[in-house]
């Protein structure tokens, strides 16, 4: 069972020190807890392209099984994602994992897009923390295109709340040479966000699209004359980027600031 936790100011959970120094949180910190049973056994997943710190309380014991995303993992990960008891069924086809023993005299830091699986030793609770951070674009890119795929989420609107925060967080935070892979990775994605949302345009998901269009005008209104090369294009970054990325998913504003996105969806 998962639940979010709030915790008293004097208690809560941080991001360590050591962290810190490879990695830039942004935006507010997810707490939350899991009840486990002894010998209960949480399959393969991946924890929609945020960074993590986890710790168990007091008698609580865990394995946890970890994988990188490799694109033979996420593969595979992708073709049994609907079927149950992944973990035996390609656990072991998985490339580049590890075994640590989890329990109350450690935290242990799982970076996004990290694939992991847990087998509770000793019962008890589980808590830990969520957060973006500005350098994982890559891998969160890597997450929601697998989400994109699999489709698991009820409100389609809650993943694409995380990928904008995602772009918020890389598009404030990171320099100019890196700017260009956080475009090239939206590129890759677009196509696929235009269908999905069409088919979910649900509330939040159109609110989230008011926000993704707030994140790419605020970067374009901070980096004016910047230049980016996209699909071989001779026009202006700023021109050719809204009218061949973004005008299918986030129509410009139009009549007195009200967008045309709920319409265009519909």
């Amino acid at each position: 069972m998962n639940a979010k936790l709030q915790l008293p100011d004097n208690s809560r959970m941080r991001v360590p020190t050591s962290v810190l120094s490879k990695r830039t949180p942004h935006g507010d910190l997810i707490f939350g807890a899991n009840l486990t049973p002894r010998y209960t056994i949480v399959d393969l997943h991946i924890d929609q392209g945020r960074d993590g710190l986890i710790v168990c309380v007091e008698d609580s014991k865990k394995i946890v099984l970890m994988w990188p995303a490799t694109n033979l993992n996420m593969n595979l990960l992708q073709e049994c994602s609907y079927h149950q008891a992944n973990l035996v069924r390609v656990g072991s086809q998985l490339e580049g994992g590890i075994a640590v023993m989890a329990d109350s005299s450690k935290s242990l830091i799982m970076y996004s897009g990290t694939i992991h699986a847990t087998i509770t030793l000793e019962s008890g609770i589980l808590v830990g923390i969520n957060w973006v951070s500005v350098e994982s674009y890559r891998p969160a890119f890597r997450c929601f295109a697998y989400e994109m795929t699999v489709d698991l989420e009820s409100d389609f609107g809650n993943i694409l709340g995380i990928l904008v925060l995602q772009l918020e967080a890389s598009l404030q935070g990171l320099d100019h040479t890196r700017h260009e892979k956080v475009i090239s990775d939206w590129v890759d994605i677009y196509t696929d966000l235009v269908s999905k949302c069409a088919k979910r345009s649900t509330k939040n998901v159109l609110h989230q699209l008011e926000k993704l269009r707030t994140v790419f005008e605020e970067f374009f209104t901070r980096n004016p004359t910047l230049q980016i090369p996209c699909c071989s294009s001779t026009d202006s970054f700023q021109h050719h980027f809204r009218l061949v990325h973004l005008k299918d998913l986030c129509p410009p504003m139009q009549g007195g600031g009200r967008s045309s996105t709920r319409r265009k969806l519909n």
